[in-house]
């Protein structure tokens, strides 16, 4: 045995040198040399194979796990809810979202639907044995469990018992309370739920009950020391959270802790800003608290986190828009679902919000890229891309005036939610925010607006209310009025403005085909060529020295018009021609125009018979490459979810067509939203010099306000909707005058209260 602490080369040739082993002494290792010519002893006799063994070397050090650094999970929309729906429950299996329930401002539903977050889709499941609504549920043993709630005739006391692997449900012990529940804070906790607090028919109640599910029993616990309805909520490690609420005046800023083991109540620190029916959810385990009102009923956009940890509070990412009356379910580790709820206006919405990414969690799968609309192969249309939801429109809006210029959209007036405003915005093309201006000079229902392009001006006559007619100055953001309209009123025109001139054809309460032509210069009105049939609230759009005018209703109302018509307006009086048939024959929705493509695109709208109200969310295409020829074909993919008219603006900007705001006519939920979709473009032959930059989609990140016009006063009544009202979908027609047909408008506006 040999140790060697120095390591020379040979002094003479001889063959070669091989040392075997490490530097090191003989402590651990036994240590050869060889090169038997050379008189190195032992040596390695030729063929010898040794075997080395570790007899006690040190323990080595593990390759470190790479360790996560959260970043910052941010909300965002994903597909509209299939209905719009107050109080929908929300839990999660890991895998998938179950949301069960809810209200639409006219029925309430028994629906049980299944959301996927990789796929963001809806699967309808077996419907619950009652309708219910503002009830959250939990998870267990792969059964979900409904507890009370609303329905239309009060409180319920029913437990409902979902199998999701039978896709069946079943009925527990009912809750004991005389008057039924709802509103209340739910949590589950080793095979048991607690349900506190909540409004009890009477008023905020300060009740703990305790489910027992193995026995399928009820038991009381200590009573919480302070009476709240509404609040945030959730479990964290034998504790239940209730985080602020109302107290039947006002919100309140207490977060109460129980403790499960000792059946004790505990004050935390004050939530910042005291909310009323937020969504809540334990996440990473936080307790998130996000929406609600603060106070009622102005929704808020606040997410608020409390961590047992430091028992203290923070503020998370804000939601896209502000929304009460909901709850959260939490895929942990991954994400937050916060379905449906109430908007600003507060009337139910199909809103869907996630709050996703920066966790540490399993990886989320990652989503299907959804490719760029390609040329098929010889040229031709593309394939339309998936529609997008832009950041929505600050208020809810139908039947408005629009106009745009190649940065920005405009919309004019309209009807919020029932009630006729004046308000104007602005979204910059660029980045999809919407901006304040100046207030129209008159409140109306459908006015018309037209921009002439050479000057930057924008033209508008006043709508249902009147004849007035004012110019709107886009550079200094200020309203002149003119000359008013011949007409009596200028409700549902179409109009369009070239060569100096603006033209104003149809509408009107008496569905006239009168077309009038107002002279910038003089700021005065003569009579144009009328039009062929008399309309109302036709789709329109300017292209060129062209006014497309398409469908409409006519005299026969509801009935559509089945034309397509252009007006030329490149001299006084102009001249209409017919184009194609348009045998979809809708009415009240907005009109297209893609540059891109060369075609015209009818959004929503009312369908041909029936009332004036049988919304669509289909979408039909007109290439005007061959004009006066050419067919209406479907273009889909249709808008999305819920059905839409009274989307008065189509828009075209960053390569999309645009839909804003419209009221689903089934329900006369007010929409909002901004929804925007690619059409491909054309093909062109390939030009190698030319590099096509991509224009980028709008992030959304308005926060919508408060809707000024819509006044509720918070009361001792709970700001939950009274169940017993019953709201009449069916329109009045309330015209301001004696008129031959009923007018297509939703008045009475129905929406429950609040």
């Amino acid at each position: 045995q040999f140790v060697y602490n120095t390591i020379n080369p040979a002094t003479a040739p001889n063959d070669s040198e091989l040392v075997v082993g490490v530097k090191k002494d003989d402590a651990n290792f036994n240590q050869y040399g060889c090169d038997p010519s050379g008189g190195q002893a032992p040596p390695v006799s030729s063929g010898q194979a040794l075997t080395a063994t570790c007899v006690g070397g040190g323990t080595p050090t593990p390759t470190p796990t790479p360790t996560c650094t959260p970043g910052a999970p941010q909300w965002s929309e994903v597909a509209a809810y299939p209905f719009a729906a107050r109080g929908p429950f929300c839990v999660s299996d890991g895998t998938f979202y179950y949301i069960g329930g809810g209200y639409d401002g006219t029925d309430v539903h028994s629906d049980l639907m299944r959301y996927d977050p990789v796929a963001n889709t809806y699967t309808p499941l077996a419907n619950a044995p009652d309708a219910f609504f503002l009830s959250q549920a939990v998870i267990d043993g792969g059964k979900i469990y409904s507890i009370a709630g609303f329905n239309l005739g009060g409180q319920s006391t029913t437990t409902r018992i979902y199998d999701i692997a039978g896709n069946g449900w079943t009925t527990g012990a009912p809750i004991p309370e005389p008057q039924g529940l709802s509103d209340a804070a739910t949590g589950l906790d080793n095979g048991k739920i607690y349900i506190a607090c909540g409004f009890n028919g009477s008023g905020a109640s300060n009740t703990l009950h305790i489910y027992d599910i193995a026995t399928d029993s009820w038991t009381t616990g200590a009573i919480v020391p302070t009476a709240v309805y509404l609040p945030g909520f959730g479990v964290i490690n034998g504790k239940f959270y209730v985080a602020s609420g109302n107290n039947g005046s006002n919100e309140v800023s207490d977060l109460q802790i129980y403790d499960i083991a000792t059946d004790t109540w505990s004050a935390g620190p004050p939530i910042p800003t005291p909310v009323t029916g937020p969504g809540s959810a334990v996440f990473n385990g936080k307790l998130y608290v996000f929406g609600g009102t603060a106070p009622f009923p102005v929704t808020t956009t606040v997410t608020q986190i409390y961590d047992p940890a430091t028992n203290s509070w923070s503020t998370g990412p804000s939601m896209v828009m502000g929304k009460l009356w909901f709850y959260g379910g939490a895929l942990d580790p991954s994400s937050i679902l916060g379905p449906g709820g109430d908007n600003s206006s507060i009337f139910p919405t199909n809103d869907v919000q996630i709050l996703a990414g920066g966790g540490c969690g399993t990886p989320t799968p990652t989503p299907t890229v959804t490719p760029t609309p390609t040329c098929p192969p010889g040229g031709g249309p593309a394939v339309a891309g998936p529609w997008t939801m832009g950041n929505p429109y600050p208020i809810t809006d139908v039947r408005y005036g629009f106009a745009q210029t190649a940065t920005h959209f405009y919309v004019f007036g309209g009807v919020n939610d029932g009630t006729e405003v004046n308000n104007v915005n602005r979204m910059d093309i660029a980045t999809g925010v919407w901006e304040p201006r100046a207030s129209m000079p008159f409140t109306s229902e459908a006015p018309t607006c037209a921009l002439d392009a050479s000057s930057g001006i924008v033209y508008c006559a006043q709508g249902d209310t009147g004849n007035g007619f004012a110019a709107y100055n886009i550079a200094t953001d200020s309203w002149t009025p003119l000359a008013n309209t011949p007409n009596g009123d200028d409700y549902g025109c179409a109009s369009g403005a070239f060569n100096g001139k603006v033209f104003l054809a149809g509408g009107t309460t008496g569905f006239i085909n009168n077309v009038w032509v107002y002279d910038i210069a003089t700021n005065t009105w003569s009579a144009g060529t009328a039009a062929p049939d008399g309309f109302l609230l036709a789709g329109y759009q300017q292209v060129g020295q062209f006014l497309y005018v398409v469908g409409g209703w006519t005299g026969g109302a509801p009935n559509g018009l089945t034309t397509t018509r252009r007006l030329d307006m490149s001299s006084a009086p102009g001249t209409w021609e017919d184009g194609p048939t348009f045998p979809m024959g809708r009415s009240d929705f907005g009109l297209a125009y893609d540059a891109g493509t060369n075609t015209l695109y009818a959004m929503g709208g009312d369908t041909q018979g029936g009332g004036f109200f049988d919304s669509t969310n289909e979408v039909d295409e007109l290439s005007l490459t061959g004009w006066p020829g050419g067919t209406w074909a479907t273009s889909p993919p249709d808008l999305p979810l819920p059905v839409r008219q009274a989307n008065q603006a189509g828009f075209y900007g960053a390569g999309d067509i645009w839909s804003v705001g419209g009221i689903d006519g089934t329900t006369f939920q007010f929409l909002a939203e901004v929804w925007h979709r690619n059409n491909g473009g054309g093909c062109p032959t390939p030009t190698p010099t030319v590099t096509v930059t991509p224009t980028p989609t709008p992030t959304v990140t308005v926060t919508p306000t408060p809707t000024p016009t819509v006044t509720v006063t918070p009361t001792p009544t709970p700001p939950t909707p009274t169940p017993t009202v019953t709201v009449t979908p069916t329109p009045t027609a309330t015209p301001t005058r004696p008129t031959p047909t009923p007018r297509p408008r939703p008045t009475p506006w129905p929406r429950p209260t609040p």
